[in-house]
């Protein structure tokens, strides 16, 4: 992990305490339960040269997913609510190898099934007026499936064709994450019904280990993009 984040994760744990202790409490005493579901794009920013033994390059990139999301928030003041939200995508992981004694470029793919799951303070900015803007940094844990590269290129060298056949499993471990949200929900004439959208960003690692034991853990940070309807109660 890298060492910078344990003090990110303090800071985010002090934002959220501070919030909690100096929100104002609901008019009346009430309270709010805000249950989301939406569809989601998850855009990965992957751009990582992994390093080899011989002078194979291998650069790794992804492609974002649709997918879709859950949430339920507890609005417990006028201001400030609890949210948990789980969300679930497949971001397709490119492989981009060069060979260069073969003077041969090929690409493998797969689709790493990613599962966020976080709880944030959302801290609603506009409490007297009909839009809900909200504010939420959050802390996260990503599960994540395993990946299956499979390569089956051939090369010709000196009248000679080559094969180059090979499947590599890579075990993609789970890892905590941090972020923070910015929703818009916007009611319809009629109540408990709105559009409910969202902009998020999950910083985490992507820690894969190949058979061989060899592990990477680049930055795998992502934007989650989400449109659906809250239901309020």
């Amino acid at each position: 992990m890298n060492e910078n984040r344990p003090s990110i994760f303090l800071l985010v744990c002090l934002v959220i305490a501070a919030s909690t202790l100096a929100g104002p409490s609901m008019t009346e005493g009430k309270s709010l339960w805000h249950l989301r579901g939406f569809g989601v794009w998850i855009e990965p920013d992957l751009d990582y040269k992994i390093q080899t033994d011989d002078d194979t390059g291998i650069l790794a990139t992804a492609n974002g997913a649709f997918g879709l999301g859950l949430s339920a928030e507890y609005q417990f003041s006028e201001r400030l609510g609890f949210e948990l939200g789980v969300f679930r995508a497949s971001p397709e992981i490119i492989l981009d190898y060069h060979l260069p004694e073969l003077d041969l470029s090929f690409s493998v793919t797969d689709h790493l099934a990613m599962t966020p799951i976080t709880l944030g303070l959302d801290i609603h900015l506009l409490p007297k007026s009909r839009l809900d803007l909200y504010l939420a940094p959050f802390l996260g844990y990503v599960r994540n499936g395993d990946l299956e590269f499979t390569v089956n290129e051939s090369v010709e060298i000196e009248g000679q064709v080559i094969f180059i056949q090979d499947t590599e499993r890579v075990n993609v471990a789970s890892d905590v994450a941090y972020g923070a949200t910015l929703g818009l929900d916007i009611p319809f004439s009629s109540q408990p019904w709105a559009i409910a959208t969202s902009l998020r960003y999950l910083a985490s690692e992507l820690d894969a280990t190949e058979s061989e034991g060899d592990n990477i853990r680049p930055d795998f940070n992502s934007w989650i993009l989400t449109a659906g309807l809250r239901y309020t109660f």
